[in-house]
């Protein structure tokens, strides 16, 4: 990292584990070799340099200075997230961007030049697992890279805002929107996933078209959910595929769904006879729309929409706000079938 720097940079590298968990010796290790240079320490901050790079090391790793199991990764990006955040109102940091990556995450040269602009709360890096020694885990890691690029393509395709990858080693955020939502919620997983949820909301959260990152392929068990206990599990057993996949179908519903939101959002009167009759709907998607209606409490929230928001766009903003990436994931999980295995899967 200090060799590809041609500026001065700030790694806030927050190294943790959970509270009441065994001692990790790669974590001295790697606190060890981060001090370096030591410039300042207080409590558990650390301040060093090492050429164009300054680190500062946050102990969240060592006997009670451990982070709460339930707050988990949440609490240990945003400590470092809000110090980041802090140091650019006092001026000490001129940049309003956060890099939100991992120590598994190779970053290219040019990660540093990306940039944001104005009408955007964050954006997400493309990725890439690189290939482990244990063929298992990479056939594995494989599996869920594709089941996450085919939901997130899935979404694109069915013109959801939300259509964006949620992984928490390749995010750049804009420091003022990130203030807005009160930062990384205390999470021990999905923590990245809300934070970008609430993101979208301000302004849109957009894919980055490069640099690529490369991310170790490996198991963990420290979180809940997410790549490495996905891995896991895939490892152990292979039908766990079928909970990774869903068929085009689903992302139809959605697309047609989505348009039905839109459509209702337009003019008070707008109903569903109308959009079915207009679209040529079956009586099948018909009756699929009116279940989600009431499931969603749809008319409930138009009433509101109407009675506080006069312009169109306004309320096409706001419905989307609504039916969010929570109730987008739980419309493909909940509403759909999913799909037995994908074809590379199946073959192999």
């Amino acid at each position: 990292l200090c060799e590809m720097l041609a500026q001065k940079v700030l790694l806030i590298l927050n190294i943790n584990q959970p509270e009441n968990s065994d001692d990790c010796p790669l974590n001295t290790q790697l606190h060890t070799k981060a001090t370096e240079g030591l410039i300042w320490q207080q409590g558990a901050l650390t301040l060093s340099k090492q050429g164009a790079l300054g680190i500062l090391t946050i102990d969240q790793f060592s006997h009670q200075k451990q982070i709460p199991i339930k707050q988990g990764v949440g609490l240990a990006r945003k400590t470092a997230c809000d110090i980041a955040v802090y140091l650019m109102q006092s001026g000490h940091i001129v940049s309003h961007h956060i890099f939100s990556t991992d120590a598994d995450t190779q970053l290219p040269e040019t990660y540093f030049d990306t940039t944001l602009n104005n009408n955007t709360s964050a954006g997400t890096f493309p990725f890439t697992h690189k290939h482990n020694q244990n063929q298992a885990i990479t056939q594995a890691t494989q599996y869920y890279e594709e089941s996450l690029n085919a939901y997130v393509k899935g979404l694109e395709m069915a013109k959801s805002p939300y259509a964006y990858h949620t992984i928490g080693s390749c995010l750049l955020i804009d420091a003022k929107c990130y203030c807005q939502v009160r930062g990384f919620p205390k999470r021990s997983g999905a923590e990245d996933f809300y934070l970008l949820n609430k993101l979208n909301k301000i302004k849109p959260v957009v894919p980055l078209p490069a640099p690529a990152l490369l991310i170790e392929s490996r198991v963990s068990d420290r979180v809940p959910f997410g790549t490495g206990p996905a891995v896991e599990k895939l490892i152990q057993d292979k039908t766990s595929l079928t909970t990774l996949f869903y068929p085009d179908e689903s992302y139809l519903h959605l697309k047609q769904w989505l348009n039905y939101l839109n459509y209702r959002s337009k003019n008070l009167n707008n109903n569903l006879e109308r959009f079915a009759c207009e679209n040529q709907l079956s009586d099948k998607e018909k009756s699929r729309i009116l279940r989600l209606t009431s499931d969603f409490e749809l008319d409930i929230f138009l009433t509101k929409l109407f009675n506080n928001f006069n312009k169109s766009h306004h309320r096409k903003r706001e419905i989307h706000n609504w039916f969010d990436g929570f109730k987008t994931l739980k419309f493909i999980r909940q509403y759909t079938v999913k799909v037995t295995a994908p074809k590379k899967a199946q073959s192999t």
